[in-house]
């Protein structure tokens, strides 16, 4: 037969593929085979057919190489046969190739630890060690296995190694922490720690020594030793941090000194110093970072915000003078515009409600100016007004007013102008009526304005003027008897009888007791009609008679008023006087000193009421009269007092009552605190503040502010150091207040007292820093430095981190350096 090159490719290719198909026949053959003989090696193990079991499990395990089971029953062979070590390796194969069955896992275990005891007893630690390792293999959550590996790892020098190999062991593995009676845990906490010391991480360090202290290993030397090094490396540690910190606090670099107390902390979390420091600088950040918006509220004048940020900072430093003194300033305010608006509670801190405040202040004057009541108008704008000056951020809202005002001052100049054109005309100054009423518009709602315009008119002799404005006000008022009285001394002038008597007569059928009308009637009807002559002579003659009789009557009713009520007002019937006075406003013979006496009376009657608005009213109308009035001055002052209302208008009314009656305790009281809230003290505010001192010396409303301003203004006299003494004694020791004092006394060589009140303030507030200056000039007038020196430094032995104390140290040295350059 003869092969082609084609047909022996074909023949090959066919014989590859029946290779492969016939593949898994083999295979599958070869794996029933190894299990066959697998089975008999075993029946041979059991049957003590030793060297049958040999040759198939021997063949077993050629069959089928990555099977456990054969290496299993052949390690049970050789275990059987006395070889050991064989048998070891292979329940080491089984375990590899089936570390998930626990019969090959266990017995590989077992095997391992008599192996170890076997290496122990030898003292074979080469083989010890890595029948360990296996034995992690085994069990890698055992404890006694992993110690024993990072103990080797570190006899051999690898301690970054062994940290890791510890490390992972207790991230994976917890279980074994629950037996507190393992002596192996403990050792391994133990070791943890040293490394980690090692390392330089304390806190991981006293954090597995902590750990290690619940074991019984705890009663060990090794553990005490431990113990040891690592507070000794904490303090040592924690001791250049807090001195780093020290130094970077003191330069005023706190951003640094926090990061080193940060660190301090993170290394030894149970360090007090530490935990203190970084408590210490994070309060100075805060109230650094508190001082910077303090600064900013202050540049927008915003006092709420002012007053919250300073409470912040007293909260964190009480002794911060200047947050103190802001934050009773913007608490005053505050105070002052709830007053103002009638609030009961605190403004809100958010804008847009205070803008809705505004909002609604608007609408409200917006109403109330609608109904021409200006007052309240006037009050509601106000109120805003103390809202805005307690937060600038709401002025721009304030332009909604001006329309408002424009209007309101408008109204208000022509309200005015009308009334000076009423008293003008009530003295007879028709000229100056003239030239107000040209100046109020054409339609100026006042129904009395064209009549009373008519009348001056006529008066300064502008006749047609006059003619034309009482016409015109007769065709709107028809019943006006001014213009028409006007019209008719016009037509008088013009000798037109007729008209005249006609306008003359409807006055007098309207109002017979018109002023002035009764002899010019009588005139233009006799002029008009000579018949009635005799009538009109006896009508005169009766209206003559009834006049002198009324005004008489008048006369005499005007002059009993006046009798009831004195008597009234000598009987302490205050009530009844008023009615009487109030009553003859109506008598038509009252004259201006009529008046004066009615008002003076009714002063005396409102301020016996204790009605101190009625009483200021009429004192001002005494005082309208006569400007020196001192009786009327009284009055205002006693008014102002029982309503115990100070400001610039009734201050002068008061000061005068002080100069009358020196001693009143009530009028003292209420100046005196008028003078404590202002900015400067006066020359009268200091002089009130000593006279009620003299009536209540232990009252600390006048001594406090009269001490402030002696303090202020350096005073030394006796009477200061008194006002001074009464300070303390009645308990007021601010720190601030105390060091001031101390100056002054300082300054007058009483030292013992002097450093008495800076003990005072060290011992309320160590931080204080205004008190060292003081030591300072006590000590040195005294040729003591050194002795300060020493005060200082045993003060900060027990206060190491006092910043003021270490401050002082350092301006003490330069202070006492500078002396011996100048004595050199």
């Amino acid at each position: 037969m003869n092969y082609t090159p084609n047909k022996l490719r074909q023949f090959g290719f066919l014989l590859l593929v029946t290779a492969i198909c016939l593949l898994p026949l083999s295979l599958y053959s070869q794996s029933n085979e190894a299990k066959e003989l697998n089975r008999l090696g075993t029946v041979a193990l059991r049957s003590g057919r030793y060297a049958d079991a040999v040759r198939d499990l021997n063949k077993a395990i050629s069959l089928a190489p990555d099977w456990a089971e054969p290496y299993y029953n052949a390690a049970q062979l050789l275990e059987r046969m006395g070889s050991h070590p064989k048998a070891l390796q292979m329940y080491k194969k089984a375990f590899e190739l089936d570390k998930n069955n626990y019969t090959y896992k266990e017995a590989y275990r077992v095997k391992l630890l008599e192996a170890l005891r076997d290496a122990e007893r030898t003292r074979d630690k080469s083989a010890a060690e890595n029948i360990k390792a296996d034995l992690l293999s085994v069990d890698p959550g055992n404890v006694t296995y992993n110690l024993a590996l990072v103990n080797r790892l570190r006899a051999q020098g690898q301690n970054r190694q062994a940290l890791a190999a510890g490390e992972g062991f207790l991230q994976n593995h917890s279980s074994f922490r629950r037996d507190y009676n393992s002596r192996d845990a403990g050792e391994f906490f133990l070791q943890m720690s040293q490394l980690y010391l090692s390392e330089g991480n304390l806190a991981e360090a006293e954090r597995s020594i902590n750990e290690a202290g619940k074991y019984p290993v705890k009663q060990s030397p090794q553990y005490d030793s431990a113990l040891s090094l690592i507070k000794g490396a904490q303090s040592d540690k924690v001791a250049m941090l807090l001195n780093n910190a020290n130094v970077a606090e003191r330069g005023g670099d706190l951003e640094k000194a926090k990061a080193i107390y940060e660190e301090a902390v993170e290394k030894a979390p149970n360090s007090d110093l530490a935990k203190k420091g970084l408590a210490r600088i994070k309060t100075a950040i805060e109230v650094k970072n508190l001082t910077a918006d303090l600064d900013v509220a202050q540049r927008k004048k915003n006092w709420l915000d002012i007053q919250d940020i300073a409470r912040a900072i007293q909260d964190l430093d009480s002794s911060d003078i200047k947050s103190a003194r802001l934050y009773e300033e913007a608490s005053a305010k505050e105070r002052q515009a709830m007053a103002i608006r009638g609030e009961a509670n605190q403004f809100s801190r958010e804008l847009r409600v205070l803008q809705g405040m505004i909002k609604l202040d608007i609408d409200k004057a917006k109403n109330f100016v609608a109904n021409d009541n200006f007052d309240a108008a006037r009050g509601v704008i106000n109120s805003s007004k103390a809202l805005t000056e307690l937060v600038p951020e709401l002025s721009p809202m304030l332009s909604f007013y001006d329309e408002l005002e424009a209007k309101m001052t408008k109204v208000e100049t022509n309200s005015e102008i009308w009334e000076k054109a009423k008293d003008a005309r009530a003295v007879g100054d028709y000229a100056e009526v003239v030239n107000l009423l040209k100046r109020l518009p054409s339609n100026y709602p006042e129904p009395h304005l064209r009549s009373i315009y008519a009348e001056a008119a006529w008066k300064t002799g502008d006749a047609e003027k006059a003619k034309e404005l009482a016409l015109l006000d007769l065709a709107e008022n028809p019943d006006n008897n001014r213009s028409k009285f006007v019209l008719g001394n016009l037509y008088r002038e013009e000798n037109n009888a007729s008209l005249s008597q006609r306008y003359f007569k409807e006055i007098y059928e309207t109002d017979k007791d018109y002023p002035g009308l009764s002899d010019l009637y009588m005139e233009a009807s006799f002029k008009n009609n000579f018949v009635t002559i005799a009538l009109v002579v006896v009508i005169i003659l009766i209206i003559t008679v009834v006049v002198v009789f009324i005004k008489k009557f008048d006369d005499l009713k005007k002059s009993s008023d006046f009798s009831k009520a004195e008597s009234y007002l000598k009987s302490d019937y205050f009530t009844q006087a008023i009615e009487i006075l109030l009553g003859m406003d109506k008598n038509p013979t009252m004259t201006a000193n009529d008046r004066a006496k009615v008002s003076k009376m009714l002063t005396k009657a409102y301020l016996s009421l204790g009605k101190y608005i009625e009483a200021i009213g009429t004192a001002k109308h005494l005082l309208t009269i006569n400007i020196n009035d001192r009786e009327a001055q009284e009055a205002l002052g006693r008014a102002y007092l029982g309503l115990q209302r100070v400001n610039p208008e009734s201050l002068p009314y008061l000061l005068q009552m002080n100069k009358t009656t020196p001693n009143n305790l009530p009028l003292l009281s209420l100046l005196g605190r008028y003078y404590s809230k202002q900015a400067r003290m006066s020359k009268e505010g200091i002089e009130i503040l000593e006279a009620w001192i003299e009536m209540e010396p232990n009252s600390p409303e006048p001594l406090k502010p009269l001490a402030l301003h002696y303090l202020k203004t350096g005073e030394k006299n006796e009477k200061a150091m008194a006002i001074y003494g009464r300070m303390i004694g009645l308990g007021f020791e601010e720190p601030a207040f105390l060091v001031g004092v101390a100056r002054v006394y300082a300054s007058l060589n009483a030292f013992d007292k002097a450093l008495e009140l800076c003990e005072k303030v060290i011992a309320a507030s160590p931080d204080n820093e205004f008190v060292h200056p003081v030591l300072r000039d006590v000590y040195n007038r005294q040729n003591k430095l050194d002795d300060l020196m020493t005060i200082y430094r045993n003060f900060l032995q027990v206060n190491p981190y006092n910043v003021a104390f270490q401050k002082a140290v350092s301006d003490l040295q330069n202070l006492i350096q500078q002396q011996q350059e100048r004595g050199s």
